[in-house]
């Protein structure tokens, strides 16, 4: 019986979460998220830049605050993870292929396929990053990070701590700074600087 009812007191509340714009006009998308997974996917045609995930919180009050906004300021659009102390928002963002992307993330896994420059800030979480026709650029506090087939530079400014594997670059690869963690690299069309071990 009290087995039962400690998993009552301590089992979460969930609920679908989605937000949908217009892509027409739209050269930049900001995606701002807290705890949770994101996934940000390219697609070639779209014409809509959606967010779908699913907010999970320890009450229903929590969860009415836990949402996920789009704000458009001109060419801009900026998706945000609204969140309270204890509740998570994991989502997947569609858009056209192409699209420059600024991610500022907290923690949670994160995977990037066919957009535009990237710019990403994360906390923790692992980072896959594949076909970007852009440079991209990455601040990472801990967490592996694996970037492949990237037309423009690939520039990481800080790395706390975690792997990083870099494949099949056509500009530069260059590491700022790296704490502790092997950096792999293979296939890079331009010059090449990192830290000496």
């Amino acid at each position: 019986m009290l087995t039962i009812l400690a998993l009552a007191l301590f089992s979460n509340v969930t609920a679908d979460r989605s937000t949908s714009t217009p892509a027409s006009g739209i050269t930049k998308v900001v995606i701002i998220a807290r705890a949770g997974s994101l996934d940000v996917n390219g697609k070639s045609g779209a014409t809509a830049i959606a967010a779908t995930g699913k907010a999970e919180a320890p009450n229903d009050a929590q969860l009415a605050q836990t949402k996920l906004v789009a704000t458009r300021n001109g060419s801009q659009l900026t998706i945000e993870a609204q969140t309270g102390d204890d509740a998570s928002l994991g989502f997947e963002v569609t858009l056209p292929a192409g699209v420059a992307v600024v991610i500022k993330d907290g923690s949670g896994s994160m995977t990037v396929k066919n957009v535009g420059d990237l710019d990403v800030t994360d906390g923790s979480g692992s980072i896959e990053i594949h076909d970007v026709t852009g440079n991209v650029r990455i601040t990472d506090g801990s967490g592996s990070i694996e970037v492949k087939q990237v037309k423009g530079n690939v520039t990481i400014t800080d790395d706390g701590s975690g792997s990083v594997d870099v494949q099949d670059v056509q500009g530069d690869f260059t590491v700022l700074q790296k704490g502790s963690g092997h950096i792999d690299y293979e296939r890079i069309s331009g010059k090449v600087s990192v830290p000496k071990r």
